[in-house]
């Protein structure tokens, strides 16, 4: 797996070097490059290089799309994933935190992304030791899978 991590990274520098050229520093598509090589350093164990790729991708996602933006929500996930893959849960937190704001404006309180927010954020509560904030949000998570499933059982049934 280790070459084709490397064979599509080779081809998101490409497209990067593309884009970079032709639209500039600034433009999505080179956001959207960033991402797309931090999550090929991320897969690959490569955290900081995965890291530093997210940041730009941030960086021009916030300045182009400014801060409430869905894209500036998944990349504050990515970012968190990645602290939380180095260890870091309090940073993976943060960035979980900032992330759920976001979608939870954005996109409403019944969300999958808003779920996977959530689900994040268990996920570091447990690993940090705070069993009452995990089940808390557990709780919460089964009502939206609840609802979900009843809404899923009421379309199939129409």
């Amino acid at each position: 797996a280790k070459g084709e991590y490397d064979k599509a990274l080779e081809h998101y520098q490409k497209s990067l070097a593309i884009y970079l050229k032709q639209l500039g520093p600034e433009h999505p598509s080179v956001a959207l490059s960033y991402n797309n090589i931090g999550e090929v350093h991320s897969a690959k164990g490569e955290y900081d290089k995965a890291l530093e790729h997210y940041q730009k991708c941030l960086a021009i996602e916030l300045k182009k799309l400014g801060p409430e933006h869905p894209s500036v929500a998944t990349n504050y996930n990515n970012i968190g994933l990645v602290h939380r893959k180095k260890g870091d849960n309090d940073k993976a937190l943060e960035h979980y935190q900032n992330s759920l704001a976001i979608r939870l404006k954005q996109l409403g309180p019944e969300h999958p992304l808003v779920a996977g927010s959530y689900h994040n954020m268990a996920f570091i509560y447990k690993a940090k030791k705070d069993l009452a904030k995990a089940r808390s949000i557990g709780r919460r998570l089964m009502q939206f899978s609840s609802r979900n499933w009843a809404q899923t059982i009421q379309i199939r049934s129409s």
